[in-house]
C-alpha cells in the first residue's frame, strides 16, 4: 500500500495549474488557428472553383496564414509572459 500511496502522490505533484486568463488566450488561439485554417480551404475551394485565379488563391492564404501567425506571436511575448511569472 505504502507504494500505491507514493506513486499517487509523485503523479499528483506533477500537475500544474493554469491561470484562468492563460487558459482562456490559449483557447482563443485554438480558434484563430481554426478559423485560419477554414478560411485557407475557402479559398482553395474558391480557386477550384474557377473564382479566384490559382496564384491570387496562393498570395491570399499565405496573407491570412501571415497575420494568424503574426497574431499569435504577438499574444505569446505580450500576454502570456505577465500571466506566467505572476
Amino acid at each position: 500500500m505504502a507504494g500505491k500511496r507514493q506513486v499517487r502522490e509523485v503523479k499528483h505533484s506533477k500537475r500544474t495549474r493554469r491561470h484562468p486568463d492563460e487558459i482562456f488566450i490559449y483557447g482563443r488561439l485554438l480558434l484563430l488557428n481554426l478559423h485560419a485554417r477554414a478560411i485557407g480551404e475557402v479559398i482553395k475551394g474558391l480557386a477550384r472553383a474557377g473564382a479566384v485565379l490559382k496564384n491570387e488563391a496562393a498570395y491570399f492564404g499565405s496573407m491570412v496564414e501571415e497575420a494568424r501567425a503574426f497574431l499569435s506571436q504577438n499574444v505569446v511575448e505580450t500576454a502570456l509572459p505577465d500571466l506566467l511569472y505572476q
